[in-house]
């Protein structure tokens, strides 16, 4: 039952009521205590720092597995948490700031859009105007892979709902977040957030990823990553000189600058130690929580192999994948040298690759992963070359951007991320002290956050796709005041990047966000101002279009596709762009040829063939050999096709006669 508990009172005027929230088998005390054992307590610094300032903690029954007791669905805490902090006598007053971490700020979401919702509930109303901040810390706002994990292993870990629930891509947390940031753009403004999220791993784990600690809020689009923490430890800084204590301070000071809070006294309350194992978030752990373990082995064993068997999607079971990615790669040792040398790319880093490679999307069949790590070696050349070539770094970020680099030659991603989100920061907190150089250090923070995108990208899997979209879109935000046009080259990358995750992993949902995406690009865009960046977006629209239009069974996208490609045509002249010219004759003959499979006559393969045709005519074997190649073996499938269609004609022309003249 939750109960709101004061760990420091103020008596005179209020500037901020503080509310922390634990997560998931959290702690409403040591789950804030420093993790390196010295006793701190950051919401004593807190109050301690900043006159003026209660301090809260608000525990709930947020238990992991049934061997510890049963935990309410989040949806139905939060409701009694509202309850909650509206009857709290000493909340009553002042603005309020909600630090949340983990599945602590799923909880604030859903209390917070309840109080909207709740228009017949004294206070819920007036409670909402005055909340001013929100402090997410590693919180799964797209959910969790390991609460997908543990329905593998049920039998033995016994997982509640409330765990089960936050599993990774669960559409209750999508619709969720996607209310709240609904509220957040009413409230843009007044209503501000803080959002971090951990670096390490938390046994071998990444509790919470990049991807999903990004709620992608109006006034946060790009969440700090705290170098050094696991999810554990996020949110247990050691000094009061760690960067959310120092940032968060700031901005409790900024709640209300002007008012006198000298005039008052402030008394420390001390919570109890907890002594439950396990408070702090953790994974669960078997010992003492499973007491009839060897009973349950073969129990466990069959379960597994019947889910599995059963199972069509499997890229939860992430231990399962990188134990067959792993054995791909000791079976293709000789192929994995081959590709190394050709591609002059470190085999470690092909090995990277392979071992994050979704090999249920993916490397089907031998050719099919030699050409994945073909085309990915490419993409890794590209952004080596950048970073060695980096023009927008300044001297203070140059170290990290190399190491980054050095990072990424060794197979390294991780490392490589971390080192350029560090880049990242260092140049956006630059941005806001020194104003003269703002534009510098925003399209340097933005390029960073750009080529974090690319690092995403080299791992094939649907997460990581995601994360590369997430990262171009923050990379816009960041460097849309100060230049409009590279802001636009990276929602055009969001876009391409939505669009081939749609495509490489089946997603239609995707494909059509990614279409609506580049329709909205498109509408922003004066063609007689901007004609080729018009012609461009005409491109990779027709492009998403063609993809899902394959695989619809009606023909409306594909005619889209084909408008959009010879829209595109009217600008992207053959005597202005040869190649990028040759480039849309392909791909309109490509949707032509779809139409004209659909069709009973031959009129949109002809179009098709004369499409790819023109093509040719740039795309010759000795300038661009591998496009040339590409380009013919479509035309050779529309001149099948057609032939055969053809055949058919004169077949049924033929029978026609025959009846004719037997009817004789």
């Amino acid at each position: 039952m939750a109960k709101l508990k004061p760990l420091a009172t103020w008596s005179g005027h209020r500037r901020a009521n503080v509310v922390f929230i634990h997560g998931l088998g959290g702690h409403e005390i040591e789950t804030w205590r420093a993790s390196d054992g010295s006793g701190g307590f950051w919401p004593h610094w807190l109050a301690e720092d900043v006159p003026g300032t209660a301090v809260f903690t608000l525990p709930h029954q947020s238990t992991q597995t049934l061997w510890r007791g049963e935990a309410m669905a989040w949806q139905d805490s939060a409701a009694t948490m509202l309850r909650e902090l509206l009857a709290e006598p000493d909340l009553s007053t002042g603005p309020i700031v909600l630090i949340c971490h983990s599945l602590g700020g799923v909880l604030a979401k859903a209390l917070l859009l309840k109080a909207r919702s709740e228009t017949t509930l004294d206070g819920a109303e007036e409670f909402l105007q005055r909340v001013r901040l929100v402090v997410f810390l590693s919180t799964p706002h797209a959910g969790s892979p390991i609460a997908g994990w543990l329905k593998y292993v049920k039998l033995i870990f016994r997982p509640t709902d409330l765990t089960v629930s936050l599993a990774a891509e669960a559409p209750a947390l999508r619709g969720l977040n996607s209310e709240y940031v609904s509220l957040s753009n009413q409230r843009r403004g007044d209503l501000a957030h803080r959002v971090y999220y951990e670096s390490q791993k938390t046994r071998g784990i990444l509790v919470v990823t990049p991807s999903s600690a990004n709620p992608g809020l109006p006034d946060m689009p790009y969440p700090v990553m705290i170098d050094g923490a696991n999810h554990i430890t996020v949110c247990k800084p050691t000094t009061r000189d760690a960067l959310i204590v120092r940032e968060i301070t700031a901005a409790l000071k900024a709640l209300d600058p002007d008012s006198n809070h000298e005039s008052g006294v402030l008394t420390l309350h001390q919570g109890q130690q907890a002594t439950v194992p396990g408070h702090g978030e953790a994974v669960p752990s078997l010992v003492g929580q499973v007491p009839t373990l060897p009973r349950r082995v073969g129990l466990v064993a069959r379960w597994m192999l019947a889910e599995w068997r059963d199972q069509k999607d499997l890229q939860q079971n992430a231990k399962s994948i990188k134990q067959t990615a792993e054995e791909q790669i000791k079976l293709s040792k000789e192929i994995l040298e081959k590709l190394s040398t050709e591609n002059a790319v470190p085999i470690e880093v092909l090995q990277s690759i392979l071992l994050q490679m979704d090999i249920h999307a993916f490397g089907k069949s031998k050719d099919e992963t030699v050409a994945l790590l073909t085309k990915k070696a490419m993409e890794y050349r590209d952004l080596v070359s950048r970073l060695t070539d980096k023009t927008e770094a300044v001297s203070e970020t140059q170290p990290l951007i190399d190491q980054a680099k050095q990072a990424l030659v060794s197979g390294d991603f991780t490392k490589a991320n971390t080192l350029l989100a560090l880049a990242e920061q260092q140049d956006l907190a630059a941005a806001t002290q020194h104003q003269t150089a703002v534009v510098d250090r925003r399209r340097s923070a933005a390029q960073a956050r750009a080529e974090r995108a690319s690092l995403a990208l080299l791992r094939p899997s649907r997460a990581a796709y995601r994360e590369a979209a997430d990262h171009f879109a923050a990379a816009a935000e960041m460097v849309e005041p100060v230049t409009p046009d590279v802001a636009w080259q990276y929602r055009c990358d969001q876009g391409k990047t939505l669009r081939k995750l749609g495509a490489e992993f089946g997603e239609n949902s995707i494909l059509a966000k990614a279409i609506d995406h580049f329709k909205t690009l498109l509408h922003a865009t004066d063609r007689q101002a901007n004609p080729l960046r018009w012609s461009s977006l005409q491109v990779y629209l027709g492009n998403a279009l063609r993809t899902l239009g394959e695989r619809d069974s009606g023909t409306a996208r594909l005619e889209e596709a084909v408008t959009a490609y010879r829209a595109a045509l009217a600008e992207y002249t053959r005597e202005r762009v040869p190649l990028d010219w040759a480039t849309i004759q392909n791909n309109l003959g490509n949707a032509l040829q779809a139409l004209g499979q659909r069709e009973s006559g031959t009129a949109r393969l002809e179009e098709a063939v004369t499409a790819y045709r023109a093509a040719l005519e740039e795309r010759t074997r000795k300038l661009v050999p591998l496009d040339w190649a590409t380009t013919q073996n479509n035309l050779g499938a529309a001149l099948r096709t057609l032939e055969r269609l053809e055949n058919r004609s004169n077949r049924d022309s033929l029978g026609a006669a025959d009846v004719i003249q037997d009817s004789g």
